[in-house]
């Protein structure tokens, strides 16, 4: 059973939600990107007797209110995509750490021969809370590139989320 995002709603307890599946499931994943980024207001996952694993996002952000909710919470298994900032981030939950890395489909994300018009290409914000890394390459690369076109920088803010 899979609740979308307005499907969702915090009044619902995760007991409530297990009640109104039609099969009793073996595990349940939390996808804190579908719990609206950091809304840890999910009640009943101690009344359910499933292991619970969670998936999180931004990592660098809310680290203490995160680690709060996995104490409280006693989640079983912690999937993050960045192992090593995981690890030192929250280097007591490593026990639990199953890694699940970003991957690319490499049948389209391919190197199609063409002419290159850029050297480097950046998309997406560079806040230093959150992205640390994008952060570090954005001042690196333009300072490298200050006086070349060949550095372009892409950012659309999210209608979800502001500034």
């Amino acid at each position: 059973m899979l609740l979308t995002p307005t499907q969702y709603d915090p009044a619902i307890k995760l007991d409530e939600i297990v009640e109104m599946c039609p099969f009793k499931p073996d595990f349940i994943i939390i996808n804190e990107f579908l719990n609206f980024h950091h809304d840890w207001s999910m009640k009943g996952l101690e009344k359910v007797n499933i292991p619970i694993g969670y998936l999180p996002h931004d990592i660098d952000a809310s680290v203490d209110i995160r680690r709060e909710y996995l104490h409280q919470n006693k989640i079983s298994l912690i999937f993050p995509l960045y192992k090593s900032s995981f690890l030192r981030l929250y280097p007591e939950f490593a026990d639990k750490l199953r890694w699940l890395p970003h991957h690319v489909n490499t049948e389209i994300f391919k190197d199609y021969n063409l002419v290159k018009d850029m050297d480097a290409l950046l998309i997406g914000r560079v806040k230093q809370s959150y992205y640390s890394l994008r952060k570090k390459y954005y001042k690196k690369w333009t300072v490298i590139l200050a006086s070349s076109t060949l550095f372009i920088h892409l950012t659309k803010i999210h209608p979800k989320f502001h500034g």
